[in-house]
């Protein structure tokens, strides 16, 4: 009889009703907690993952910017060179005044140059000599380049790393561009190198500025190989990182932590949205994968328009299910985890809403059969058993709900210490960008040194030729210079040629006063020589008094008086 008003309607609609009310107030909190804490979650990690990549591109847009204003930082301390600027006005005095006639001549050598070997002259003595060696000493300090000459005013060869394929540059979009009708501009592109089977490279081209006007009298230029940019992005190659490109206007990939790459064409947006893309035709990955990236320009630089100029894009990108891969990760676990936690809460409501209905039941049955004496039995026996299973099933929710709240905690902590960890290694890859720019430094310290080079002639006797202006930094270096030749080279006499300072000025005047007295509290005299008339007029218009100091005109006429004040020292001892 009891299982006859089991199977009533009227108490299958009873049960359905218990179940609802526990799936209400049990079921419905648990997912919409999972859900909030799921949808918080994956935001926060895909905004760490966009910030993450785009501070990526565009620090590695900065440190690209950052050796190309090296390069042409070198350039110019190599463009004011001794030797360099001395070769391209003596290149340019040799000119007939009229300059159809100079460019007649020099279209003249560039067919001969055409027509020798690399063993003739007219090559050898543009690749050969004390400045051509001067260029490859310099070339060996710069990784990546592959060649550096300079030219006169009228485009002329003047000396080269090696033989180029054309005597005459006149015509060269670079010389054109960098001589900038007598105003002078840094010129940067990527161009065909000199010779086919090297392809293309980075073409650097600048000015070479007269000391006294300021204006151009020949153009430096250097080619580099794009290893130059390659190096910068290796120190970001690794498995576990995303790849970085750099691309240029025509979308072309220059340089690649992913070597195979190199050559192909860059992603472009296949949608709206920027973050979805694709690889072009010709690419490794040509399969319309969704990618995740992020793009930096190169940085706008005033003094170095051209870096801007070159339309280099620098992308960090990586495939979509890679770069999320955290974040599914995290997603899938959630859900697996409201899963479980759904069909056990199932199967309980089940169970102990079928159970909470059964006493039900059996009293209605009860009360239909009239037997009130078995009714107040069945109700003070099993009715607080009954309270007593269904808090015990509402305890069991709660505890299955706080385990899944830990688990969304202990990925939530996952996730930050990767967050950390990556931290770390953007760190780490800036104190490795932090020592190439201090191994920089020391190369611009050498090359300053060179400026004011100090030359022994005989025994005791050294020669420090000075060219171009002397501003407060050079008369500083003249003195330490001047001191360091008297200790080293054990000199007693000190020839100081001004032939190649073109003013003399009061302030001129005391930075050579002062690294005089310098060497002479070390024992040495010191002759000034080279005094041309027109700087003996200024010393004597300015009313500088040079005191009990030597001059003489010639180096000839001061190497003579260095001998004699050597030997009579000599006899003296």
């Amino acid at each position: 009889m009891n299982i006859v008003h089991a199977l009533t309607p009227r108490n299958w609609r009873l049960r359905t009703r218990l179940l609802a009310m526990l799936l209400v107030f049990t079921l419905l909190p648990l997912v919409l907690v999972n859900v909030f804490s799921i949808r918080q979650s994956s935001n926060a990690l895909t905004n760490a993952i966009s910030s993450d990549y785009e501070v990526s591109s565009r620090t590695r847009a900065n440190r690209i910017s950052e050796i190309f204003i090296d390069q042409v930082r070198l350039l110019e301390l190599l463009s004011a060179n001794d030797r360099l600027v001395p070769a391209v006005r003596a290149a340019n005095s040799n000119y007939p005044s009229n300059s159809a006639t100079a460019r007649i001549n020099v279209e003249g050598t560039e067919k001969d140059w055409l027509a020798a070997s690399d063993d003739d002259f007219l090559v050898q003595q543009y690749v050969d000599g004390p400045i051509a060696d001067d260029l490859r000493k310099f070339m060996s300090l710069v990784p990546g380049m592959i060649d550096v000459f300079f030219t006169d005013k009228y485009g002329a060869m003047v000396a080269s790393t090696r033989r180029m394929q054309h005597f005459d540059m006149y015509h060269e979009e670079w010389w054109q561009s960098a001589w900038n009708d007598d105003n002078g501009a840094i010129y940067i592109k990527v161009g065909q190198l000199d010779r086919p089977e090297e392809g293309q490279g980075i073409i650097l081209a600048i000015p070479i500025l007269s000391s006294t006007t300021n204006q151009p009298i020949g153009v430096l230029r250097a080619s580099y190989s794009f290893v130059m940019v390659q190096n910068i992005l290796s120190q970001y190659a690794s498995p576990d990182l995303p790849d970085t490109l750099v691309v240029d206007r025509d979308n072309k990939i220059l340089a690649s932590t992913n070597a195979a790459l190199i050559g192909k064409q860059g992603p472009v947006a296949t949608e709206a949205v920027s973050a979805n893309v694709a690889y072009g035709e010709n690419s490794l990955q040509d399969d319309g994968d969704e990618l995740f990236f992020a793009e930096s320009k190169l940085p706008t630089i005033p003094d170095v328009p051209a870096i801007s100029e070159l339309g280099w894009r620098v992308i960090t990108v990586q495939e979509r299910s890679i770069a999320f891969a955290p974040v599914m990760a995290q997603i899938t676990s959630a859900l697996l985890t409201g899963v479980v936690v759904l069909l056990t809460a199932l199967g309980a409501a089940f169970f102990f809403g079928s159970r909470l209905s059964a006493p039900l039941m059996q009293l209605a049955s009860l009360a239909q059969a009239g037997d009130l004496g078995t009714i107040a039995a069945r109700v003070g026996q099993g009715g607080r058993d009954e309270i007593e299973l269904l808090g015990q099933s509402l305890q069991d929710f709660a505890r299955r709900l706080l385990r899944s709240q830990e688990d969304i905690a202990a990925i939530n902590r996952g996730l930050e210490q990767t967050v950390e960890e990556r931290t770390v290694e953007l760190r780490q890859m800036v104190g490795e960008q932090e020592e190439l720019l201090s191994t920089q430094k020391q190369l611009l310290a050498q090359i300053a040194d060179m400026s004011i080079p100090v030359l022994p002639v005989v025994k005791g006797v050294v020669v420090i030729p000075l060219i171009g202006s002397i501003d407060s930094g050079r008369a500083s270096l003249l003195a330490d210079r001047l001191l360091e030749g008297v200790e080293l080279e054990q000199a007693r006499v000190i020839l100081l040629d001004i032939t190649g300072v073109p003013i003399v000025d009061s302030q001129v005047a005391a930075a050579l006063l002062q690294a005089i007295h310098a060497a002479r509290l070390l024992g040495a005299h010191t002759i000034l020589v080279g005094v041309r008339p027109e700087i003996a007029q200024a010393l004597v218009s300015l009313g500088i008094d040079l005191g009990d100091v030597k001059t003489t005109a010639s180096l000839q006429e001061g190497l003579r008086r260095a001998q004699a004040l050597v030997q009579r020292k000599t006899i003296l001892a």
